[in-house]
């Protein structure tokens, strides 16, 4: 009797594996086999329509090869009424995509998308409804996107994110009841030098509505948002709400709300650098240039070498200000335009009239990294293009060019670093290429206020080679790199007489690490609050893996100063 149940069983397994199989395989794409180094080729609608189709296909990866129009006009065209890949509702339990799509720079145009939710269900709405950790989707333009109704969470290209979005773009118009934002409804991956040209709105009752993600928990890099973003709570230009790590961004354009509302972000409680925005602000209560509210929710959250330069609207006058409407957190080296603004006080920063604010040297001395100087860094991430203008964000300026680095980035011929000029010059280059250091680089002289590296996701040899005198005095998310993603991979480097300070997920290496380091190691002094930590503040690790796995055969020599989860290697944090 046993063994005929046992036969019985795995016959129904089979059967069952097969239909899976079957089912995928129905699905013609234009070339590919679905294999990261083979991904599935995207030609047409259908079979980008297809993903969805099958749970198992929502684990392959795949790359446009055309430009694809999904106006519902068109022949075979429709109205969708949910995300058109990875439709997430919890309740229905439907697969999230956990794989990648690289748009190869093409465009995926005329969406229209029009929602409902109801009490019992928790939706996402947009290109792709729910990308999970370690999902990547690059290199996308998302055109005239219309997503309409009262979906929570809606985004042009996603719902929900926990994975990695690089280079994308939408433009459109997004309407939404909860967390409306033009690029991702909620985001707790990393979106890395992404943008959004779309008007934003939480339609009333709702709230969190930001011109790039309705509300942020993980982190942003190289983003911009232009456009108007209007709803009643929480409510900003680039984000409507952020508890995370936002760097190198800017918005512009018009903010309008009723509480929380601010030019940038309306409710924060975590950490801003290099940000500004302008346009105009109106609101309520809790209204500011930059930021509505900035509340204490981690201690080591700060607000460093920001402005604002946009008109600032509140009626009544209740808690309002030219950068800040409200702050229970630590402001440095950020201004407001006290001319532009027509406000003269605000919860932090100092006002400046236009003057001021268009001189380079009001900036050099509060040490920010400008453009044809070294002694605040070599990242050149301001500059002011001409007189009589704000500093903008280098990179994206038409003076902006990216220095040169010797190689091709891969594993053959990897990009080569002499200077530390080039080292800040991965940031321009593919975050997930291979790199190694061919001589020391000797850091002296220069005193940053940000990570030398900001993401990065691809392999760092150093060869053996020695990182000297890395000075940086800044917020948090400080080290060599801001931080190592999951595929990220560095070896063989020594940082040494590192001169670390800052207030969480400060280490020499990197404030934050998902990745793999072996044979690294550290001399120096880092001082922070929280996880502080000899060479990486925070090492994420997946539950039943070893420490060794992640982190081996690294030493730190270091004089270590904090008040919470201090550790001479690294802190760890394991995760499912």
């Amino acid at each position: 009797m046993r063994g005929n149940c046992k036969k019985i069983t795995g016959m129904f397994i089979i059967i069952v594996v097969c239909s899976i199989v079957s089912q995928s395989s129905a699905v013609e794409f234009a070339g590919g086999t679905g294999e990261p180094n083979d991904p599935y080729q995207i030609a047409t609608a259908q079979q980008l329509i297809s993903i969805g189709d099958d749970p198992i296909l929502l684990e392959k990866h795949y790359v446009l090869v055309n430009d694809i129009d999904l106006d519902p006009n068109l022949p075979g065209g429709k109205v969708f009424t949910e995300a058109v890949i990875a439709p997430y509702e919890m309740y229905r339990q439907i697969t999230p995509f956990s794989g990648s799509l690289d748009g190869n720079g093409h465009s995926i145009s005329n969406i229209l998308m029009v929602t409902n939710s109801n009490n019992n269900s928790e939706s996402y709405f947009g290109f792709i409804g729910y990308l999970t950790f370690g999902a990547v989707v690059e290199d996308i333009h998302l055109q005239n996107i219309s997503i309409r109704g009262v979906g929570e969470r809606a985004g042009a290209l996603a719902g929900y994110n926990g994975g990695m979005i690089l280079r994308c773009s939408a433009t459109g118009n997004i309407t939404g009841k909860y967390s409306a934002g033009g690029l991702v409804g909620i985001n707790y991956g990393d979106i890395v030098s992404c943008s959004a040209f779309c008007n934003v709105q939480s339609i009333p009752g709702g709230s969190s509505a930001g011109g790039l993600v309705g509300g942020n928990s993980g982190c942003m890099f190289n983003c911009y948002a232009i456009g108007t973003v209007t709803g009643w709570e929480y409510v900003g230009g680039l984000a409507g709400t952020n508890s995370s790590y936002i760097s190198n961004c800017y918005a512009m354009g018009n903010v309008t709300g009723s509480e929380f509302v601010g030019g940038l972000i309306g409710l924060n409680g975590g950490d801003i650098s290099n940000c500004y925005v302008t346009g105009t602000v109106t609101g309520k209560k809790y209204v500011g240039g930059l930021i509505g509210y900035l509340f204490f929710y981690f201690y080591w959250n700060t607000v460093s070498q920001c402005y604002a330069a946009c008109e600032v609207i509140a009626d009544p006058n209740d808690s309002i200000g030219g950068l800040i409407g409200e702050s229970e957190e630590q402001i440095t080296d950020s201004f407001w335009d006290i001319q532009v603004s027509g406000q003269k006080i605000s919860a932090g920063g100092t006002g400046l009239t236009t003057v001021k604010l268009q001189d380079s040297e009001t900036f050099l001395d509060a040490g920010w990294d400008m453009a044809s100087e070294t002694s605040n860094g070599v990242a050149d991430i301001w500059t002011i293009t001409e007189p009589n203008t704000y500093p903008q964000l280098t990179r994206f300026t038409d003076q902006y060019t990216v220095t040169q680095l010797s190689g091709r980035g891969t594993l053959d011929d990897p990009y080569e670093i002499a200077t530390a000029e080039e080292l800040a010059a991965i940031n321009d280059y593919d975050i997930n290429a291979h790199y190694v250091l061919v001589t020391d680089i000797d850091m002296s002289g220069m005193v940053l206020t940000t990570a030398p590296i900001s993401f990065f996701n691809g392999t760092f040899d150093g060869r053996g080679h020695i990182i000297s005198n890395l000075n940086i005095e800044g917020g948090s998310y400080l080290g060599l790199f801001n931080k190592i993603m999951t595929n990220g991979v560095v070896t063989n480097l020594t940082i040494q007489d590192a001169s670390i300070i800052g207030y969480g997920h400060v280490g020499a290496l990197a404030g934050v690490s998902f990745g793999h380091i072996t044979n690294c190691h550290v001399t120096g002094n880092i001082t922070g609050i929280s996880y502080v930590s000899g060479l990486v503040g925070l090492v994420y690790i997946p539950y039943h893996t070893a420490f060794e796995d992640y982190v081996f055969n690294c030493t730190t020599d270091v004089v270590l100063l904090g008040n919470d989860h201090v550790d001479n290697i690294a802190n760890v944090q394991f995760f499912d």
